[in-house]
């Protein structure tokens, strides 16, 4: 039997995520595939990540909301849409691992790709010139 046509043991769930063993536990309870795993968690991770915070620390939206607001705002791609093209390759091509599927996407979308490594920047700036 090949590994997309079984569910996935809790030990390759576990190994798989090793950061949050609820959703693996989740994963096997629902007798899901690694595959399917592996696109459930990136649906999760995408629909939950805050793109933004208001004074307080608050989160203005989530990457799934943002997704679907219009870029005119901005002008053009942003680093979500990098984000969601990374998901659109787990989802089409489970069996790749995630610095794959960057990899592949950054192929794809080079302008988000940029605008997401900009973002980083920004976010993470050098200490030293």
């Amino acid at each position: 039997m090949a590994e997309n046509d079984r569910p996935a043991t809790i030990g390759e769930l576990k190994a798989t995520f090793p950061d949050d063993p609820t959703f693996a536990l989740e994963c096997a309870e629902k007798a899901l595939t690694l595959a399917e795993s592996k696109i459930a968690f990136a649906d999760k991770t995408l629909a939950s990540k805050p793109v933004g915070k208001a004074p307080g620390g608050k989160p203005i939206a989530t990457a799934a909301k943002a997704r679907t607001q219009s870029t005119d705002e901005g002008g053009g791609v942003t680093a979500d849409d990098f984000e969601a093209a990374v998901c659109e390759v787990i989802r089409t091509s489970p069996h790749l691992t995630r610095k794959q599927a960057v990899i592949q996407a950054a192929r794809q979308n080079p302008e988000a790709h940029q605008a997401w490594i900009d973002a980083t920047n920004q976010k993470y700036p050098r200490r030293y010139s």
